[in-house]
């Protein structure tokens, strides 16, 4: 096997940063993008770069003896999309299903097939629930679209190929993201926690996002859901506060649900998810997290945020 690894998706939040962990460990990082050009310019030097093909048996060609494929894209969940709906799917479930047929044509198939998904298949929970990766699905819009979505991925699974599925949270990021629409809020002191505020937060740190990534890449023994979050548990109140400590701005204000929504649309439903999210897979195969405390973490993203 190579140390070939396919990255889709690897100019979003999450993709960017893998490609710059990757290339940096030995690895033949292969970029593949709809947007090749912007990759280019994001890794001048560090990869190749492929535009993702349309079809499942172009995609085999690329993934054709890969150690491994990892897929990060999709629409970011935090846009305001004239067609919401259907940009979402396609660039979750749809382009899933396209990937995961070409690699099950492959001869030589990669080792391990990762692909994004996300926390919000739990679905909104409340502040007395708590969710493992055996914890059955919600029935709301990201508890339906995240079960379609990891669905996707079963032509890889039934020829063979181990599959992991990365149920990320709200990834702390200053590249974009939640932050990227919750600190200009807060530097307007206009920032408040989501009522009630008891409900649980789940959050997970960029770099222990990408962390977990490569654990269950290296990790033979990881298959099926993962699920990323951060088992710094807070609440609603204390991530909305630490958000404000951390800018010198006041939370204590309660923010009715609507008002959040409209400001982030349908991805209201990914930020007030409510239930207690446990990394229980990756704790119990040794996964240790850097960050853990939720000040922390912000303190380490959000100063170098540009104003």
């Amino acid at each position: 096997m190579t140390n070939r690894i396919m990255v889709i998706g690897s100019t979003g939040l999450i993709g960017r940063s893998l490609v710059r962990f990757l290339s940096v460990g030995g690895n033949d990082v292969v970029s593949v993008s709809r947007e090749p050009e912007k990759a280019r310019r994001m890794f001048p030097g560090l990869v190749s770069y492929e535009k993702l093909p349309p079809d499942p048996e172009e995609i085999r060609k690329i993934a054709e003896g890969s150690k491994a494929v990892i897929n990060m894209s999709g629409s970011s969940a935090f846009e305001k999309y004239p067609d919401y709906d259907r940009i979402v799917r396609e660039s979750r479930v749809e382009l899933t299903e396209l990937i995961s047929a070409g690699i099950a044509l492959c001869e030589n198939k990669p080792e391990v097939f990762i692909n994004s998904s996300a926390s919000g298949y739990y679905g909104p929970g409340g502040p007395g629930d708590t969710f493992t990766e055996e914890s059955p699905g919600g029935n709301d819009y990201w508890g339906k679209l995240v079960k379609d979505w990891e669905s996707a991925t079963r032509k890889a699974e039934d020829a063979g190929v181990r599959t992991v599925k990365i149920r990320t949270s709200v990834v702390l990021s200053g590249d974009g993201g939640a932050l990227s629409q919750l600190v200009p809020v807060f530097r307007k002191h206009l920032g408040g926690y989501i009522k009630p505020g008891n409900q649980f937060f789940s959050w997970i740190h960029i770099n222990d996002e990408i962390g977990l990534i490569d654990f269950s890449m290296r990790n033979r023994g990881i298959s099926g859901a993962v699920n990323a979050t951060s088992p710094g548990y807070v609440t609603s109140r204390e991530f909305f506060s630490a958000i404000g400590k951390v800018m010198g701005r006041k939370a204590s204000i309660g923010i009715p649900e609507f008002i959040l929504k409209a400001r982030v649309g349908k991805a209201f439903g990914l930020l007030a998810a409510g239930g207690k999210i446990v990394p229980e897979k990756v704790l119990k195969n040794g996964y240790q997290f850097k960050y853990t405390d939720v000040e922390k973490a912000l303190s380490d993203i959000i100063p170098g945020m540009n104003a």
